[in-house]
Order: C-alpha cells, then sequence, then structure tokens
C-alpha cells in the first residue's frame, strides 16, 4: 500500500469536513437519533425476549444496523447538499 492518496478521494475528504465543520448540529441530530434508537432497541430486547444466544444476536445486528444508518444518512445529506462531491 502506498501512501499516496489519489486526489478525488483528497478532495472528497477536504469537502466532508468543511461540510461536516458548517453542519456539526445536524451530524449531532443523527447521532442523539441513533442512540436513542439503540437505547430503545436494547430496552425492547432485553425486556421482551428471553435471554438465549439469538436475542444477544438480535441484539448486536439491529445496534450495528442503526449505526449503519446513521452514518448512511450523514453521507446522504452530504451528497445532497454538496453537488462538487459527486
Amino acid at each position: 500500500m502506498t501512501r499516496f492518496i489519489p486526489y478525488p478521494r483528497r478532495v472528497y475528504r477536504k469537502l466532508f469536513t468543511t461540510w461536516a465543520r458548517r453542519n456539526l448540529k445536524l451530524i449531532a441530530f443523527f447521532a442523539a437519533v441513533v442512540l436513542v434508537l439503540i437505547a430503545v432497541e436494547t430496552a425492547v430486547i432485553l425486556l421482551m425476549l428471553p435471554r438465549n444466544g439469538f436475542s444477544r444476536w438480535l441484539l448486536g445486528a439491529l445496534q450495528a444496523t442503526s449505526v449503519a444508518m446513521g452514518l448512511y444518512a450523514t453521507n446522504a445529506a452530504f451528497l445532497a447538499n454538496k453537488r462538487e462531491a459527486i
């Protein structure tokens, strides 16, 4: 692996960091929604399902999906607002 970072990746990273600095409230909102969603999912799974391997797997899968959705929403919001990034 070389140390050279391709030009498009450098430009994309620079566009994203400048956009993220200007939209910290939006990113904080996405993070808060993900945390609340994870807390609700955890409470429901632990209170409603029996404690076995499947419920633990389901809890982990739901939490990972919630984090992935938050990251996807952030990236989609960035691409929707920055035409140059596409």
